[in-house]
C-alpha cells in the first residue's frame, strides 16, 4: 500500500468521523432544541406531555434489549411419588415450547432505582414545566450547566469528594457566566428597546403596565426558582447513581475478580512459580468474570436509563387529567406548515407519511408540507 492511499484512507476516516459527529450535533441536538422551543412557545403548558411521550418512547427503544422470552419453568412435584398432571404427561412432539416474556437479568436490584426514579421523574417535569413561566430556550439550556455548583456542593457534603483549587475556579466561571445569562433575560421583552428610565417613567404613568411588568418577573423568577430545584434534586440524583454503580457494578465485581485472581494465584503458584501463577489468576478470574454475566449483556447506562425511564411510567397517573387536557390542545392546535423545496407529488406523499390518526386522537395530519 502507497503512502497516497494511507493518507487518502486517513483522510476519509477523520472527515467521516466529524461528519457524523455533526451530523448528529447539527440534525439531532440542534434539531431537537429548535423543535421543543417552537412546541412550549405555541403550548406554553406542554411539559407533562413532552415528558410523557420521552419515557414512552425510551422504554419502548429499550423493550427488546431488556425483554427475553424464555421457557416456563415448571415447579417440582412435591413427592417423587407423586405424579404429574396428565398434560406433562404427554408426548413431548405433542407439545409447543412455551416462552414467557420477562425481563433480562440486572446487574442492580430494583430497590435502588426506587429512589433514582423518584428524583429523575421529578427532575424532567420540572425542566419542562419551566417553559409555562415564560422561560426562553436559551436560558433553559445554559440554565441547566449550573448544576455543576450543585453537584460540587453536594459531592463535597454527601460524598466527602475533595476538589482541587483550579476545579473549583472552574465550575465558578461557569456558575458566573449563567447567572449572568439568566440576569439579562429577566427583564420583558417589551421592556428591551426602551431605556430604564423610561420604562420606569412608563410604568410610574401608567399603574396597569407597572403590574404587568411586575407580573411578568414574578413568572421568570418562579421558572428559575423550578429550575432550580430541578437542579437540587439532579444533583441528589448524581449521588444516588454515583453509590450505585460503585456498589453494584464496579465495586463488586472488581472485588470478586481480586478475590478469584488471589486464590488461583496461590494454587498455581506453588507448582509453576509466581509469574505463571500470578498470570493463571487473572485469566481464571476473567473467565469467571465473563461466564458470571448473563448472556447479550447490555451496559450499566443502558440498563439505567432504561429503568429510570421504564419504572416511572406509572407515576404519570398522578397528571393523567393534565396529560390528557394538553393532548386535547394539541388536537384543537392548526397544523404546521413546512416549506420545503421538493416535488408537489413527493411533498403530498410525506404529508400522508407524516400523517397521524387516532389511537392518539389525532384525525388530520400534524404536518402540512408545502412545495415550493
Amino acid at each position: 500500500m502507497s503512502a497516497s492511499e494511507i493518507v487518502r484512507g486517513l483522510t476519509f476516516g477523520v472527515v467521516s468521523d466529524w461528519a457524523t459527529t455533526l451530523g448528529l450535533i447539527f440534525g439531532g441536538c440542534c434539531s431537537n432544541a429548535l423543535s421543543l422551543e417552537h412546541l412550549t412557545r405555541s403550548h406554553p403548558h406542554s411539559g407533562s406531555l413532552i415528558t410523557f411521550a420521552q419515557f414512552v418512547l425510551i422504554s419502548l427503544h429499550g423493550l427488546p434489549k431488556f425483554v427475553v422470552f424464555a421457557p416456563r419453568a415448571h415447579p417440582p412435584p412435591s413427592s417423587p411419588s407423586a405424579r404429574p398432571p396428565w398434560w406433562r404427561r404427554l408426548s413431548p412432539s405433542l407439545l409447543l415450547p412455551v416462552r414467557v416474556p420477562r425481563l433480562r437479568a440486572r446487574r442492580t436490584p430494583l430497590a435502588p432505582y426506587l429512589a433514582q426514579v423518584a428524583l429523575f421523574y421529578g427532575v424532567s417535569l420540572l425542566n419542562n414545566a419551566a417553559f409555562a413561566y415564560a422561560i426562553p430556550m436559551p436560558v433553559h439550556i445554559v440554565f441547566r450547566s449550573g448544576g455543576l455548583v450543585v453537584s460540587m456542593l453536594m459531592g463535597w457534603l454527601l460524598a466527602g469528594k475533595r476538589y482541587n483549587v483550579t476545579q473549583v475556579l472552574s465550575v465558578l466561571l461557569v456558575t458566573a457566566g449563567v447567572v449572568l445569562t439568566t440576569l439579562s433575560a429577566s427583564t420583558p421583552t417589551r421592556d428591551k428597546s426602551a431605556s430604564p428610565s423610561a420604562s420606569a417613567s412608563e410604568g410610574a404613568a401608567d399603574p396597569g403596565v407597572g403590574d404587568m411588568l411586575a407580573s411578568e418577573r414574578w413568572r421568570y423568577a418562579t421558572g428559575i426558582a423550578l429550575l432550580t430545584l430541578a437542579l437540587v434534586l439532579s444533583g441528589l440524583l448524581g449521588i444516588a447513581q454515583d453509590w450505585t454503580y460503585a456498589r453494584y457494578v464496579r465495586g463488586p465485581s472488581t472485588a470478586r475478580e481480586s478475590k478469584d485472581g488471589h486464590a488461583s494465584a496461590q494454587s498455581n503458584g506453588r507448582a509453576n512459580g509466581h509469574a505463571n501463577g500470578h498470570m493463571d489468576a487473572h485469566a481464571n478470574g476473567a473467565v469467571k468474570k465473563r461466564a458470571e454475566e448473563p448472556s447479550g449483556s447490555v451496559e450499566p447506562w443502558q440498563e439505567s436509563m432504561f429503568y429510570l425511564h421504564f419504572l416511572s411510567l406509572p407515576m404519570f397517573l398522578f397528571v393523567r387529567h393534565d396529560l390528557a387536557a394538553q393532548a386535547r390542545a394539541l388536537r384543537a392546535s392548526p397544523p404546521l406548515h413546512l416549506a420545503l423545496p421538493l416535488p408537489a407529488s413527493l411533498a403530498a406523499s410525506l404529508s400522508r407519511a407524516l400523517t397521524l390518526y387516532p389511537p392518539i386522537g389525532l384525525s388530520r395530519p400534524i404536518l402540512d408540507i408545502d412545495s415550493s
